[in-house]
């Protein structure tokens, strides 16, 4: 019997070297194990407008290649172009915001208030003012799993302020309105973290200008609960609902520039969009 011929698996590892596939796996995660949620910092996944600074060329922030309508990973500095690449994310957890900031830069993050808005004045570009000349941005976050190409997921946060949280609110009613079938032939909610979402920019424009905006299309569920993206997604709401992760919005405006709407509005008993 003649000798059989192995073949190794050779897999591509972005940046573009190519190693045999497990070959560090006995050293899988060496070095990396006394990580905490304080070592970590998750990326903001941002639209980038026409006046984000990754966008300019006399810029420092300037990224090679980045155009108006194109995902920005904060962290990565990696590009994605909606247009001509699919990108799908699951949803895992939800948060809301008020932001404050001083002369656009921030200065601290609080829980909901009714009472904080209730403070301020509205400026002649619509923003909301507290009397110590603090800003106040009523901010949407959504903790989500990035899909790569081979569907290996990555965390994520997507922040909405402004002209986006309508987009929030749409995006929530679509997860809420979303149904299966128990055994028994009644309909549930299935959890947030079952789905995946295609992710697109679209242009959108109001009377103080023109912008880039966030687009979700329900893509399908993930395969149960034995898959390994839902694995990960539970695991990354179940950090998110017990404090262990939470969203740093001193980040989120690298990559922002969107048009401002006409107030954040006093919507706080709601956070869905009713359809009609």
């Amino acid at each position: 019997m003649g000798k059989q011929e192995v073949k190794s698996e050779v897999v591509a590892v972005k940046p573009g070297a190519l190693v045999e596939a497990g070959a560090f796996e006995e050293f899988a995660g060496a070095g990396l194990g006394g990580l905490g949620k304080d070592d970590l910092a998750i990326p903001f996944l941002t639209i980038l407008q026409s006046n984000s600074p990754q966008v300019k060329r006399s810029d420092g922030e300037y990224v090679e290649g980045a155009q108006e309508g194109m995902l920005f990973n904060t962290v990565t500095k990696q590009l994605i172009d909606t247009a001509t690449q699919d990108v799908y994310v699951v949803a895992c957890a939800y948060e809301r915001h008020f932001v404050r900031e001083k002369g656009g830069g921030f200065v601290a993050q609080h829980k909901p208030d009714p009472a904080i808005l209730a403070n301020t004045t509205r400026d002649e570009k619509s923003r909301d003012i507290l009397p110590n000349g603090n800003q106040v941005n009523d901010t949407r976050t959504f903790y989500v799993m990035v899909l790569d190409e081979d569907g290996i997921p990555s965390p994520a946060l997507l922040t909405m302020t402004s002209t986006q949280i309508r987009k929030s609110k749409q995006w929530l009613m679509q997860q809420d309105l979303l149904k299966l079938k128990r055994r028994d032939g009644s309909a549930y909610t299935p959890p947030m973290f079952a789905s995946k979402w295609k992710v697109t920019t679209v242009a959108e424009s109001n009377d103080k200008g023109s912008w880039m905006g966030w687009a979700f299309a329900h893509a399908g569920y993930l395969a149960g609960t034995t898959d390994p993206v839902f694995i990960a997604a539970k695991a990354f709401h179940e950090q998110v609902a017990a404090g262990a992760v939470q969203a740093d919005l001193s980040k989120a405006a690298e990559g922002a520039g969107e048009a401002p709407a006409k107030g954040n509005g006093p919507d706080f008993d709601d956070d869905k969009e009713i359809p009609f």
